[in-house]
Parts: C-alpha cells; sequence; structure tokens
C-alpha cells in the first residue's frame, strides 16, 4: 500500500480546533459536530523530567508521557476531554485544572456496564459534554449536526471493519506498520478527510486479487499472531514480531480493533442512540462485561487463523492488568497459547523481549 495516501489528506483541518482525547470511549460525534476535530493524545518525549513532580512514578506511564508534553508546553489542543476510565485519568484531570488552567478540560463519567440506567445516566453526561464544547467553540450543536456527524462515524467504522475483515487475507498489503499508520492517521484528522482514504484502501483491496499474499515457503515460516492488550509504543514491538518470522493478522488495540463500533441509529435522539452504542460496544479491561471481549477476541483469533495471541501492557495499568488471568484461562481452554508482555510505554523495544518474542513463536 502506498503510505503518501496518509500525507495528502487533511489538509483542511489545518486550521480547525482540536480536541486532545485519551480513551475511545470518548463520544467523538459531539466533538466533531461541535466544530471541532477530535485526535488522539500520543506522547512526543520519550522522556520524563517534569511530570514525575506532578504524578507518582507508579502511575500508567502513557498519562505521564501525556502530561510532561502538556507540562512543556506541546499544546495542539483547543480543549481535553478525559474519560474516567481510570484512577490515573482522574489524577491527570487533577494535575491538569491545578496546574494547565489555560487549556480547558472536560471529563466524561462513563459507567462500567450498559444496562438501561446506565445508558441513560451517560446520556446526561453527554449533554454536559456538549454544553461543555458549545461555549468553548461558540457553536449550538443541534440534532442535525449530531445526526450528521453520526453519518460521518458510521461511514468511518463501515471503512474500517471492512479493512479489519480483508486483513488476514492480505497480512502484507496490510502489515502492522500500514495498519499503524492508518490508525494514527484516522485519529489525528477529521472523519471527512480519513473517510477519502479509507475508501481508496479499501476499493484497491477489493480489486486486488490475494494470490501474492502467501507462497508455500513464507507459510511454514511465518507463524500468524494476534496482539491485544492496551496503550503503549506499538510500532517497535510489532516489528520485533514481524523480524522474528511472526505474522500479524489482527489486534484489538484500543484505538485499533477494538475502536470499531456498531451502526449507530440516526433515528431519535442522538445523545440517547450514541450513549447506547457506545456503552455496548465489545468493552475493554475497565467495563463489567469482560466475557463478551474474550468471546470477541477467540472469534478474531480464529477468523484470523492465528497460531497465537501476544498480550501486551503497560505498568501500573490496572484495568489491563487485572483482565490478563482471565483472558488466559479462556485461551487455554480454547486450546490457543499466549504470551504476556509488560512494560513501559516506550519499552517495548528491547532485547529481552525479542528473546522472549522468539521463543514464543518457536513453540507455535
Amino acid at each position: 500500500m502506498d503510505y503518501k495516501l496518509f500525507r495528502r489528506a487533511g489538509v483542511h483541518d489545518d486550521h480547525s480546533p482540536r480536541a486532545g482525547i485519551l480513551c475511545p470511549y470518548t463520544v467523538e460525534e459531539i466533538i466533531d459536530a461541535s466544530g471541532m476535530v477530535p485526535f488522539r493524545l500520543v506522547p512526543k518525549n520519550d522522556t520524563i523530567e517534569i511530570a514525575d513532580a506532578y504524578l507518582p512514578s507508579n502511575l500508567c506511564s502513557y498519562l505521564r508521557h501525556i502530561l510532561e508534553d502538556l507540562l512543556r508546553g506541546d499544546r495542539e489542543s483547543t480543549v481535553l476531554v478525559f474519560n474516567h476510565s481510570c484512577d490515573g485519568c482522574r489524577r491527570m484531570l487533577d494535575v491538569c485544572r491545578s496546574f494547565l488552567p489555560s487549556v480547558p478540560v472536560f471529563m466524561i463519567d462513563t459507567p462500567k456496564k450498559n444496562d438501561e440506567r446506565s445508558v441513560r445516566y451517560f446520556r446526561e453526561e453527554l449533554h454536559l459534554m456538549k454544553s461543555f464544547l458549545e461555549e468553548r467553540s461558540g457553536l449550538e450543536v443541534t440534532d442535525g449536526m449530531l445526526r450528521d456527524a453520526i453519518d460521518r462515524y458510521n461511514e468511518n467504522r463501515r471503512l474500517l471493519r471492512r479493512i479489519y475483515e480483508l486483513r488476514p487475507a492480505y497480512p502484507h498489503e496490510l502489515s502492522s506498520k500500514f495498519m499503524t499508520s492508518l490508525s494514527d492517521f484516522n485519529t489525528s484528522v477529521s472523519k471527512r478527510s480519513s473517510n477519502c482514504v479509507l475508501k481508496d484502501v479499501v476499493n484497491h483491496l477489493e480489486n486486488s486479487p490475494p494470490a501474492h499474499v502467501e507462497g508455500p515457503v513464507s507459510r511454514v515460516r511465518k507463524k500468524r499472531v494476534f496482539v491485544s492488550g492496551n496503550v503503549y509504543d506499538a510500532q517497535p514491538l510489532l516489528d520485533i514480531i514481524e523480524e522474528c518470522g511472526g505474522l500479524v493478522v489482527g489486534d484489538d488495540f484500543c484505538f485499533g480493533g477494538r475502536y470499531l463500533l456498531d451502526r449507530v441509529e440516526r433515528k431519535g435522539d442522538p445523545l440517547l442512540n450514541l450513549a447506547g452504542s457506545y456503552l455496548k460496544r465489545t468493552p475493554c479491561g475497565r467495563m463489567f462485561d469482560s466475557g463478551k471481549r474474550f468471546d470477541a477476541v477467540v472469534d478474531q483469533v480464529r477468523a484470523g487463523g492465528a497460531a497465537g495471541i501476544i498480550y501486551t501492557s503497560v505498568k501500573f495499568c490496572d484495568n489491563f492488568l487485572g483482565d490478563y488471568p482471565p483472558l488466559r484461562e479462556r485461551l487455554i481452554r480454547e486450546g490457543i497459547p499466549s504470551l504476556f508482555i509488560e512494560g513501559e510505554y516506550f519499552s517495548m523495544r528491547g532485547g529481552q523481549i525479542r528473546t522472549r518474542i522468539e521463543a514464543f513463536l518457536e513453540m507455535l
């Protein structure tokens, strides 16, 4: 695939107000309808020199790196929209409100369940979020504007879902490097820009027979793996997997495979529709119904023909560190080998990790 696809789009987003987000449970349609471009905050500095004076060192390194960027003045956000996804996010909010008053911050209290009461509570949280964004943008967000944003995001997720469906058949075209670049692009520009590129990718794949995917020699050498877990500097680890003879055929990262959402209903109350769809998506480690997530992981492993799973977690992440033991038990019952890797945000690249991955791939 041609990486120039990502460079030719998004130009008209340059002067749009931007809203930094941390979590895929952030309802981006409301940000989009307010005239802002939601984008995922990604650490730029690989060292922490200031943030440890504000947050303890035994807290999620992803959040500490983000705070480091903000404290150093690297602020491309007009506003920040956080989710109460963990205690670390809550502490991050406290620091931003106390020491970065020039950057408006809103925290969404996201329920852990998806029953009717939780959906209605979340709908009221989204109403508060809408009011916050209206005040900052000076634009009244109408139901019609929300429905237009829902249409854009429904199309975006439809296209992404199709790409993920095609990934097992095109593992070289849709390499881990390409998929990471695609995810980064999709979460950094407006969906108007991204949808144009995603359509080109889907059209290219659907008009290219996958005859060149794997010859007999590579089929023996390459071991198909599925990658699961939470936020970290993904590409170095994925590079190691492929350099060691693995072939990544799927993932359920926060802004990767798990970013996909069922189609949001257009009719009726758009805030209620959004609240229900976001809470009923495939859950992550913070949510109550972990069994639904385990079902989805097993299904994707089977669909991609993966021989095993590599599960990663940032250190001190209670949500995902607590998620792996029951997932591992489920994988054992299903006969699916797994490897657990834990580290700091920028640490997934050392020789020790390479040795563990080599050994895991050899046993598959």
